[in-house]
C-alpha cells in the first residue's frame, strides 16, 4: 500500500533542461496533501524562479538546507505514473533531460491558456472571516468572496475587491493554509460536428427516380 503523500517530507523534481538528473526541494508543511508526482511546482532554480515537474517523494534527502517548493500549481496530476516511467525511458533512450520530455508531452499553450484560481480550504470559513475582519480586512474580504464562490480566478477576485494589490493578502492566507493556490486549465474547445448524409430507400428501383 503506498504512503500518504503528507507522509513525505522531499520532493524530486526534473527541469525542462537539457539535464537528466532529479532536484530535491523541501516539501513545506502547508503543501503536504497537495504535492504528487505528475504535478508541476514553482520553485527557486539558481537566480530565478522556474516551473518544474515532481517525479517522486521520498523521506530523506542527500543534502541539508534544501530550498523549499513555493506553490504546487496542479490541483491533480498532469501526468500517470505511467508516463512519467515512459517519459524517463524516453530520455535515458534519446540522451535528453526527463523534463524536457514532459513539457513536449504537454498540450500545447498550456502555459498561456491556464489561469491562478484561489480555493478556500477552511473549514469554518464564516468564522474565519469574522477573526479577521478586524486585524486583517482585506483578507476577510478575500474570505468573503471565496464564500459565494469557491474557487474563483485571481484575476476575477482582484476585480471583485475594493482594494487593488491583493496578492500579499492571498500569500498570507496561503501560508496559514486557510485558501490554495491552484493552476486551472481550460476546458476542451472541441465541439460535437453534424453532417448531413442522404441515403436511398432500400426499394428503390433502377428507373424509378426521376
Amino acid at each position: 500500500m503506498s504512503v500518504p503523500s503528507s507522509k513525505f517530507q522531499f520532493a524530486d523534481l526534473v527541469f525542462p533542461i537539457p539535464v537528466n538528473r532529479t532536484f530535491t526541494y523541501t516539501i513545506p508543511e502547508k503543501f503536504r496533501h497537495d504535492v504528487l508526482p505528475g504535478s508541476r511546482a514553482l520553485v527557486p532554480f539558481g537566480q530565478r524562479k522556474t516551473t518544474g515537474f515532481i517525479v517522486g517523494l521520498k523521506n530523506t534527502a542527500d543534502f541539508p538546507d534544501l530550498k523549499e517548493i513555493e506553490e504546487v500549481l496542479d490541483p491533480v496530476p498532469l501526468f500517470t505514473p505511467e508516463v512519467l516511467q515512459l517519459a524517463r525511458w524516453i530520455a535515458d533512450y534519446y540522451i535528453c533531460g526527463w523534463g524536457e520530455v514532459l513539457k513536449a508531452a504537454l498540450p500545447a499553450g498550456i502555459h498561456l491558456n491556464s489561469e491562478k484560481v484561489a480555493r478556500l480550504v477552511h473549514r469554518y470559513p464564516e468564522e474565519l472571516e469574522y477573526t479577521l475582519s478586524t486585524r486583517a480586512p482585506r483578507q476577510a474580504e478575500i474570505v468573503r468572496l471565496l464564500c459565494n464562490e469557491n474557487p474563483m480566478s485571481v484575476n476575477k477576485l482582484e476585480r471583485l475587491s475594493e482594494a487593488s494589490g491583493i496578492y500579499s493578502s492571498l500569500k498570507s492566507l496561503r501560508d496559514a493554509g486557510h485558501v490554495r493556490l491552484e493552476l486551472r486549465l481550460p476546458g476542451p474547445k472541441v465541439k460535437e460536428k453534424f453532417e448531413t448524409v442522404v441515403k436511398p430507400a432500400a426499394n428503390l428501383r433502377n428507373g424509378d427516380a426521376k
